[in-house]
């Protein structure tokens, strides 16, 4: 059996949008330059120079996938489920009748 190592992936987030993904080791200085404070400062990374003071954020691959399923409509139950948006209505009125009248056998 052979064991394979995953690196963690970081996503660079600017304000325009675009996202630029890396190692986690590698975004390390960047966000030691952030974290400092200070005024903008452009930085070169993989020859692409960007403005400090256009990043949004530096985000888990998790959190990225997160709030791509909620741009897309999808919503997560306490069940730690994800949804399609059109059934979020159901769900809840579900879980209202459930707190109501006691547990009731659910997936979710």
């Amino acid at each position: 059996m052979t064991q394979e190592i995953t690196k963690e992936l970081m996503c660079i987030r600017l304000r325009s949008g675009i996202e630029i993904w890396a190692d986690a080791n590698r975004i390390e200085p960047l966000k030691k330059v952030l974290l400092s404070g200070g005024s903008a400062l452009f930085f070169d990374y993989e020859g692409e120079t960007i403005n400090t003071g256009e990043i949004a954020g530096i985000f888990r691959a998790s959190t990225m996938e997160e709030m791509t399923r909620r741009k897309n409509g999808q919503w997560k139950c306490k069940g730690n489920i994800w949804h399609e948006g059109i059934h979020r209505r159901w769900l809840e009125r579900r879980y209202a009748r459930a707190a109501a009248t006691g547990p009731a056998s659910s997936r979710c």
